[in-house]
């Protein structure tokens, strides 16, 4: 059971990744010629049986969520809870408890801090950051989500709700590190006022 909890908790923070920890280096607009790099996944795998309503109202308020990539990077996790998992690792069932994982893995000052200005820079207003530093929350337009993030935001009905989702993959900025985010969902998109 703790080996199970030990994969699901490693997979579940790989699958929350921030996209936003690519973007530190350039902020939107600082250069017109910044190149973008598709971050692998992000385009929502439901889009295929969804159905398109048109776009999303670039005046829209949006509220997100921006998840951090651990620190050390996704390998190193992902590297750990398979040693905590395998037969025969020294650190075989040595589980680590939560704030041993907040210290361990938890994004830097630094990098909540950088984040956070990028953010800012690309036109959304931070609101806060998580308890856990898992992410940071976010408001903004439709038109600012699509400019931080590269991407043409729509509306669909899917499953009997309307939603908004990116119709390709988000993309960063090509000179920072945009790997590790396994879904747009990691993105936490919802369509309201702010």
């Amino acid at each position: 059971m703790q080996r199970r909890i030990a994969i699901r908790t490693a997979t579940s923070m790989a699958a929350v990744s921030a996209l936003a920890l690519g973007c530190l280096a350039a902020a939107p607009g600082a250069d017109a010629h910044v190149t973008r790099k598709a971050v692998p996944n992000t385009k929502p795998t439901w889009l295929a049986h969804a159905d398109h309503v048109g776009a999303a109202p670039k005046s829209s308020a949006m509220h997100l969520r921006v998840y951090l990539a651990p620190r050390g990077g996704l390998a190193d996790l992902k590297a750990a809870a398979v040693a905590v998992s395998t037969p025969g690792s020294a650190t075989y069932r040595h589980f680590v408890t939560p704030s041993a994982y907040q210290k361990l893995y938890a994004p830097t000052d630094a990098t909540i801090s950088s984040v956070k200005s990028w953010l800012k820079a690309s036109g959304l207003s931070v609101t806060g950051v998580e308890g856990a530093r898992r992410y940071i929350s976010v408001t903004g337009s439709v038109a600012a989500a699509q400019n931080a993030f590269g991407v043409s935001l729509q509306r669909y009905q899917h499953d009997g709700q309307s939603v908004t989702a990116p119709s390709t993959a988000a993309s960063a900025p090509a000179n920072g590190e945009a790997e590790g985010v396994k879904e747009w969902a990691s993105l936490r998109l919802s369509h309201g006022s702010a």
